[in-house]
């Protein structure tokens, strides 16, 4: 620290009043920025760059939001301080969701296959691009929401939030390509005139385990492609990140996705088990350590 303020003496630069506050992985940050800057002419930009930057992200209310369970908002369990990891700051509170919701939320998933199966391709179609113009709309909330809870600078967040804008969208494409094959069988005299026909069903409801390192385009990577074919979903998101998930949950329901059609809970490591050895999921989409699906 004191060869930086020497350093910052020596050349007239002038660092946040707080510096000494920050997390030890923005200390390093601004270091390196501040060493890898000295030699460039620009080196007053990216620091203005970087206090803009601050003061955008921490100039917001603190969220409240509970977690989606079977088309209703929760927030009868404990509640779970999100802070940001560079400045320590409050960025909302949600909520702990239990085993009996985890259990609730498949049993919600499995009536609600029941109508998404259903769903013709151009149906699946509208709801995802819906989807797809939602999060286009709030793209800057959604920035900010990333570079708040997972210490991502916006211009990264951003990135990311267009990344989920064309999953979405190519999702909503293959929405109506979900094709088949017609195969010939007169291999022989016997199966003269015999076709065979191959169809493509949704599978089931899955379960979606997602890190905190990509929180809206993993959740993304799970959501559009098993909206697309008609299954339902139950989504535990990173502990660190679940407001980005919560949001986007909030514009999947309103684009006209069934209720208990996406449940979305924080769950803790030993109840995610549940979503993963129940038979009734048909399918687990896992992105994050193992300990985050619980034993």
């Amino acid at each position: 620290m004191r060869d930086l303020r020497a350093f910052r003496a020596a050349r007239g630069f002038r660092l946040p009043a707080d510096f000494a506050c920050l997390h030890r992985r923005d200390v390093s940050r601004h270091l390196i920025f501040v060493l890898g800057s000295a030699a460039h002419a620009g080196i007053a930009a990216r620091y203005d760059f970087w206090t803009s930057y601050e003061h955008d992200i921490t100039n917001t209310t603190s969220l409240d939001v509970g977690f989606l369970l079977d088309g209703k908002w929760h927030k009868d369990g404990e509640p779970i301080e999100i802070r940001s990891p560079g400045t320590g700051q409050l960025v909302g509170v949600t909520y702990r969701a239990s085993a009996k919701n985890a259990e609730a939320a498949i049993a919600a998933a499995v009536r609600a296959f029941e109508v998404t199966r259903k769903l013709g391709g151009y149906e699946r179609q509208r709801i995802l691009r819906a989807i797809a113009s939602g999060i286009e709309k709030q793209r800057d909330e959604f920035a900010r929401i990333m570079a708040l809870e997972a210490g991502k600078p916006l211009k990264a967040s951003r990135v990311e939030v267009d990344r989920a804008i064309f999953t979405f969208s190519v999702a909503a494409e293959e929405a109506v390509r979900v094709g088949g094959e017609f195969l010939p069988l007169d291999w022989q005299a016997s199966t003269a005139g015999r076709w065979g026909i191959v169809r493509r069903f949704p599978l089931g409801p899955i379960a979606a385990i997602t890190p905190f390192n990509f929180p809206i385009n993993l959740v993304a990577h799970k959501l559009a492609p098993a909206i697309a074919a008609g299954c339902t979903i139950v989504l535990k998101p990173a502990p660190q990140t679940p407001f980005t998930a919560l949001r986007l949950a909030r514009i999947i329901e309103e684009a006209g996705w069934p209720a208990g059609g996406l449940n979305v809970l924080s769950l803790s490591n030993d109840d995610a088990g549940l979503i993963i050895s129940d038979d009734r999921i048909k399918l687990l989409s896992f992105t994050a350590a193992p300990r985050s699906a619980g034993n």
